[in-house]
């Protein structure tokens, strides 16, 4: 299967880590290309509605001797592989909390930008960027990381991060990115982001196995419906809910869990869908929207 990310992010069950191409199908300007997005609510309104602009936070350029190269990239549900000049970089999730990059014959530079009370630093541990109510932290394995941000005294607030990857000598980098806290309990990585992509493919597999058949010919249908509702699911207080849109309303509303049921095989997790908010039910047995 094919993703295309204009119309949905690569991600995965229970991640907040995604990727995805902003269009600016508004027309006011946003720069086009792939970003880095994390599920978070929305730090900013307009007109009762979300802050208009890209979605993401971190716009991802290849590079190399610091000056940016045109790509195209590829897309399936376990990798995301960019493609500049003679140089490639592959992304894939390492379970729920770790991103996993690497590249070859190129550099990157990602051009973040910053919400109302985030910061981004540079620690012993990589480069921090607070924000989403965690830490999302960016360690570089093989090749060097840096960060140029700055207090502007002027403006009084940090200048928009732009983080720097270059490959060592031997021309290839490696990143492993943890959504994370303050706490900073990192989960062991895997070996390697082939193993990474397998056990996402895996996972993925194993979901779509739950749900019910449709016939043959409307199969791209029904896989782009399957990885919808795969990466759709977050974690919340140790359960599996699906929010309104992953992207940008992370709101998740009683009502809607029994609706996505219908489509499930499995009766437990359908029975874990539809009495699972009862457990947040009020002492007067008001359950959340």
């Amino acid at each position: 299967m094919q993703l295309d990310l204009k119309l949905i992010p690569f991600g995965r069950q229970l991640s907040r880590h995604m990727i995805y191409e902003e269009t600016d199908n508004r027309a006011v300007g946003w720069a086009k290309g792939l970003y880095l997005a994390i599920a978070a609510e929305s730090s900013g309104s307009f007109i009762g509605g979300p802050m208009l602009g890209p979605k993401g936070f971190a716009l991802i350029t290849p590079t190399s001797g610091g000056n940016p190269l045109d790509y195209s990239y590829t897309a399936v549900p376990s990798l995301v592989t960019l493609k500049a000049g003679k140089g490639t970089a592959r992304f894939a999730l390492d379970g729920a909390k770790v991103l996993r990059v690497e590249g070859s014959g190129l550099g990157l530079r990602l051009s973040g930008r910053l919400g109302f009370g985030s910061i981004a630093i540079t620690t012993p541990r990589g480069v921090e960027l607070t924000m989403a109510g965690g830490v999302y932290l960016i360690t570089a394995k093989k090749g060097t990381l840096s960060l140029d941000c700055h207090w502007d005294l002027k403006a009084l607030h940090s200048t928009d991060p732009i983080i720097t990857i270059e490959p060592d000598a031997s021309g290839v980098f490696e990143l492993v990115i943890y959504d994370t806290d303050d706490a900073y309990e990192l989960p062991a990585a895997a070996a390697s982001l082939d193993q990474c992509a397998a056990a996402s493919e895996a996972d993925y597999r194993a979901f779509a196995e739950k749900l019910i058949k449709l016939p043959a010919d409307n199969r791209g249908f029904y896989d782009f419906c399957t990885y919808a509702l795969w990466t759709g699911f977050q974690s919340f207080q140790n359960k599996a809910f699906a929010p309104v849109n992953k992207m940008s309303d992370q709101t998740i509303y009683a009502v809607e869990q029994p609706i996505l049921t219908l489509p499930l095989l499995d009766a437990s997790h359908a029975a874990d869908l539809i009495t699972g908010t009862l457990e947040f039910a009020t002492p007067q047995g008001m359950l959340p929207a």
